[in-house]
This record gives C-alpha cells, structure tokens and sequence, in this order.
C-alpha cells in the first residue's frame, strides 16, 4: 500500500531559510498564530509525511520479500519484523497528515 502525498508545500524552513529542528517545531506549536506559521508547520508535517511514506515503501516491500516466511516460528522472522515496522510507519504517516491537514485548515481560517 503506496499512498501518494500530493501537496504543494515547500520545505518547511525556519526564519533564516533552513529546515525546522523538531526542538524548533514544539516552540512553533506552541507560538503560532499567523497563517504563515501554520503554514510553515504544515509544510514540516509534510516533509515528514513524505520521509515515512519512503520508510513505509521499504518495509512493505521487505514484506513482500519475506513472505516465504510468515508461518514460520523461527525468531527473529524477517516477516514478523518488516509486517511491524510497516504498522508503525502507517501510524506514523497518519500522524503527519493529520497534523498537516490542521495546521493548513487554520492556515485558511476555516
């Protein structure tokens, strides 16, 4: 499962042009109030969505590659590992979108 991130944010950037540090982030969360700095925040939610997007990709496709392997009971199985890092990942990138979705809905006032 490959879902496609289609957004057109650019590389969330702090004030002097470089990209967020997550210390950066929880002060800007805690700090926003214009569009733009929700639109900043959107934009590193997005940056993140699309880093766990390529992590999902890898794992599933070690899935696919292990997939000889799922009954085994050999521990550790290649499979059992790839399947659970493919489930956090997904919570991971739900995570992001959900949070880029918000901050970009209060980037619009809506």
């Amino acid at each position: 499962m490959l879902l496609l991130i289609a957004c057109g944010y650019g590389r969330a950037q702090g004030a002097a042009g470089e990209p967020l540090s997550p210390k950066e982030v929880r002060r800007a969360e805690a700090e926003a109030h214009t569009p733009e700095d929700h639109l900043r925040l959107a934009a590193y939610y997005t940056a993140r969505a699309r880093q766990t997007q390529a992590d999902l990709a890898e794992a599933e496709e070690d899935m696919r590659r292990w997939a000889s392997m799922e009954l085994r009971t050999k521990i550790p199985n290649p499979y059992w590992s790839a399947r659970e890092r493919a489930g956090m990942y997904r919570a991971d990138l739900k995570k992001w979108l959900q949070r880029a979705a918000a901050h970009q809905r209060l980037a619009e006032g809506k």
